[in-house]
């Protein structure tokens, strides 16, 4: 086992497909993380189950106002307000995309702002669809593996990332505790979940360097999962020599975007947290934009630390996009803010801004994504081990019949 860091296999055989010829090993990461992962019909039936719960939630909170005889006001309302308040996610979205656009300059590569952007958006949608929003970084890191970066890079990239951006709105919090001294209070089960949250998170992180560190248990438990499949699942047929090569060489790079991102180029890492602390600050201020449409006037601070313990609360909800726990969590947060009168057209409004308009933007750009990739997948034009065809646009190295070796 100690020699499957280090294997080197040989070059796998050319096979004959339509439209050309692809290596064994593109025929791999193209079963792996092609098009045909992403079932259409599937994702359709995620977006209405989201989107239904969510929607269930809202007239379930305008039915228990309407019980107690609150009538619904909308004497004041300012439209202005809410579009700003779309604008201000559309230059969130914006800000994403230059951040990833950047970010991948610490590996000499670069992206086109289109694809940054598009992976940020498709990434947004897929977490809006998936329980625990998981789903996400996984696509993001596939369209960035379409758009210039290998495997490993892309994979150590949403990884680094994803850390960062779970720690900025406590980052946020700290930086407005200490300049504005505010502050607030959690017991019960929100306190027992943050908990929970910390001690999770926690685990997983050290989990994650422990494998960094010592490589040989996951190379362990790969190849155990391989001799299991290999027994009980003998339909599936693949060529075990590609499987470590490319192991070999995502790992290879995944370790060494923690190596650049921490150790030799730690302004990346800086550069993304400042994105994400600036990001939360938008997203938060939506809330406080929709409620200024409705003709409420809370305190722009107390509308921002109110949502910052919320945003952990979402992303430990098992449903789609945190449906029905986010609406019946804000609505129970905002109640002082909006008053009765307004908390259901509130969350509703709140959730267009935020979600449904995610959902519309997010899904029309990875479908296109997809439906671009299927056209280069059916020709032929893979690119190899799951990169873009075209790659040579990126080096003109890579362009060499010489040069064989793989460029990091």
């Amino acid at each position: 086992m100690s020699t499957l860091k280090n294997q080197e296999p040989n070059g796998p055989p050319e096979k004959s497909v339509a439209g050309g010829s692809e290596s064994e090993e593109g025929i791999l990461s193209r079963t792996l993380y092609g098009q045909k992962r992403f079932e259409r019909k599937k994702i359709i039936r995620q977006v209405l189950a989201s989107v239904a719960i969510s929607l269930a939630s809202v007239a379930l909170i305008f039915f228990f106002f309407a019980q107690r005889g609150i009538v619904v006001d909308l004497s004041v309302f300012r439209p202005a307000w809410f579009f700003v308040g779309l604008i201000t996610m559309v230059g969130k979205w914006l800000l994403d995309g230059t951040r990833v656009f950047l970010s991948a300059r610490a590996w000499k590569k670069r992206l086109r702002f289109r694809d940054a952007v598009g992976a940020v958006l498709s990434g947004h949608f897929v977490s809006a669809i998936t329980p625990f929003s998981t789903g996400g970084s996984p696509v993001q890191a596939f369209v960035l593996a379409r758009s210039g970066l290998t495997w490993g890079e892309a994979g150590s990239f949403v990884v680094i990332t994803g850390i960062l951006f779970q720690f900025s709105p406590l980052l946020l919090f700290i930086v407005m505790m200490g300049v504005f001294r505010i502050g607030f209070t959690l017991r019960g089960f929100l306190l027992d979940l943050l908990y929970f949250f910390a001690v999770f998170y926690s685990a997983l992180l050290l989990m994650l360097f422990y494998l960094l560190l010592y490589p040989k248990t996951l190379y362990r438990l790969i190849n155990w999962g391989m001799r299991v499949v290999r027994r009980r699942l003998r339909r599936i047929k693949f060529n075990e020599d590609v499987v470590w090569k490319w192991i070999n060489d995502f790992m290879g790079d995944f370790r060494r975007g923690f190596k650049i991102f921490i150790l030799q180029k730690p302004q990346y890492l800086i550069w993304n947290l400042g994105c994400y602390l600036v990001q939360s600050l938008m997203s938060f201020s939506v809330a406080q934009l929709v409620l200024l449409s409705l003709g409420a006037q809370p305190s722009y601070l107390a509308v921002v630390e109110s949502q910052i313990p919320l945003f952990y609360v979402f992303a430990l909800t098992p449903s789609p996009g945190a449906s029905g726990a986010v609406e019946f969590s804000i609505a129970s947060a905002f109640l002082r803010f909006a008053g009765a009168e307004r908390l259901g057209v509130f969350v509703l409004f709140w959730r267009l801004s935020t979600y449904y308009f995610t959902l519309l933007i997010g899904g029309l750009t990875l479908f296109f994504i997809l439906k671009k990739n299927g056209k280069q997948t059916s020709s032929g034009d893979t690119g190899g081990a799951g990169e873009p065809a075209g790659r040579e646009r990126l080096s003109k190295k890579t362009a060499n019949p010489e040069n064989t070796q793989t460029q990091v």
